[in-house]
């Protein structure tokens, strides 16, 4: 088996029940949480982010995903 898949450790990702599409946006926010792009916040000694539903939707057309409501129920699987 091939031990990462877009950076992540697949049999995690497996153990996760994590699917392509989840590597995808995980690798998406990672590549741009610490970039001027994505607002951050820290509360109670914790960095939060915020991420904008339209921006992924418009940068990874190729989740297929048609709404902002289909985003935020496959986020909340993460």
């Amino acid at each position: 088996m091939k031990y990462t898949i877009m950076g992540f450790n697949q049999a995690k990702a497996v153990e996760l029940n994590l699917d392509t599409d989840d590597l995808l946006i995980l690798s998406y926010f990672s590549d741009f949480r610490d970039t001027e792009l994505m607002v951050s916040e820290e509360f109670e000694g914790k960095r939060y982010y915020w991420l904008r539903y339209d921006a992924l939707l418009e940068n990874l057309p190729i989740l297929g995903l048609k709404s902002k409501d289909a985003l935020r129920r496959r986020l909340k699987k993460l």
